[in-house]
């Protein structure tokens, strides 16, 4: 009984540390510097609000996953939708900043996160502006790393008299 105490916390320490090899790589340059291509087509494309462009980033353009603070998507045809009806039709400039990147993989898979500020003027010409913070999660397809999912959050203003979290 004495050595079971000692042989199970042993045999969990081995495999806690095997599987820890195997954890997010955020130093792998190759994935870093394909991810970062990716990542600036992606700024591009939004700031064009060039929906077609936006598909061929998609590993399966017909899966998928989207969230923003106002609407999930899962159809093409819903990030499409966002696309060309309020980021296209909503504003007459669009620039993307990410900034404070960090960029991870893990085998076939790998992901991005940063802050970001968009401004923009509205189609009225009044400025707009928003900050935020964005997920990317890529996959490794056939044709190079495509994205699986992207989440974007933004702040929530905090109810009168209390302070920001």
């Amino acid at each position: 009984m004495t050595r079971t105490v000692f042989i199970i916390p042993a045999v969990l320490l081995i495999l806690i540390a095997a599987h820890g090899s195997a954890r997010a790589q955020p130093g792998d340059p190759a994935v870093t510097a394909d991810i970062k291509v990716l990542l600036n087509k992606y700024v591009l494309i939004v700031n064009a609000a060039d929906a077609g462009s936006l598909r061929l980033l998609w590993a399966d353009p017909e899966k998928i996953s989207f969230i923003s603070p106002g609407q999930r998507f899962t159809t093409w045809k819903e990030l499409q939708g966002f696309f060309d009806g309020f980021l296209k039709n909503s504003f007459t400039e669009r620039q993307l900043k990410p900034g404070n990147v960090t960029i991870s993989s893990a085998g076939d898979a790998a992901w991005a996160v940063f802050d970001w500020e968009f401004n923009a003027k509205l189609k009225n010409g009044q400025p707009f502006q928003s900050r935020g913070w964005e997920t990317h999660i890529y996959r490794r397809t056939d044709q190079g790393w495509r994205l699986t999912h992207i989440h974007y959050s933004v702040p929530i203003t905090p109810p009168p008299g209390q302070a920001a979290p």
